[in-house]
């Protein structure tokens, strides 16, 4: 990270100072994970809900607190509902992630049945009544590899993983519609996908 930071050409640098903070916490969460025989990899879906100020009111923080704190709780509201177990919870941002089941076959039902609730949110979030254009909310969507710690008198706790990693898969821009990465949409239907800041694609509901 210090190297990356220090690179000569301005493009090979962390794009902004919320890219860098992300890498950073993940790089030092990623330290806290053990081996042990309680722990295992499982597979899960991811929602990562991000607030991001625009330019503009970045010098006054303050003054949104209130609708960021609104929206936040919302989207908590929302995924705990659906399932979602919350990870991450920040003053700017929400990490809720669900386990997959254990049997393959009914994966794709599961993704399918997220990305129609990630929709759902990310309308819902968009779409808020009394929003400031100036405070602007993120959706990405993702599936992938999580590590779960084993408990004999509750159900697994997700501890780690590549999913939880969000630098590694969520939006770093600012986009207008839901992002996912081709891993959550593989084989599903009732999207539209248009290019988005790679390795993610903007996704909306399909007008059939």
């Amino acid at each position: 990270m210090v190297l990356k930071c220090l690179e000569k050409r301005p493009e090979r640098r962390y794009e902004s100072v919320h890219a860098l903070v992300r890498a950073l916490r993940h790089a030092t969460s990623a330290g806290t994970l053990r081996s042990s025989s309680h722990q295992l990899p499982r597979f899960a879906v991811g929602l990562f809900i991000e607030i991001r100020l625009r330019a503009d009111a970045e010098d006054a923080p303050d003054l949104f607190a209130a609708e960021i704190e609104r929206i936040l709780a919302s989207a908590e509201d929302r995924m705990r509902s659906a399932g979602f177990a919350l990870c991450t919870s920040t003053s700017a941002e929400v990490l809720g992630l669900r386990l997959l089941p254990r049997d393959p076959a009914r994966w794709q039902d599961e993704r399918q049945a997220t990305l129609d609730f990630a929709l759902d949110l990310h309308t819902a979030l968009a779409s808020r009544s009394g929003s400031d254009p100036r405070v602007h909310v993120n959706v990405s969507a993702h599936a992938g590899e999580v590590v779960v710690r084993e408990r004999i008198d509750a159900d697994p706790e997700i501890v780690g993983g590549p999913l939880a990693r969000t630098g590694d898969w969520a939006s770093s821009e600012e986009t207008a519609n839901l992002c996912a990465t081709w891993e959550l949409l593989d084989g599903l239907g009732g999207f539209e996908a248009a290019p988005g800041p790679d390795p993610l694609v903007l996704v909306s509901r399909s007008a059939a």
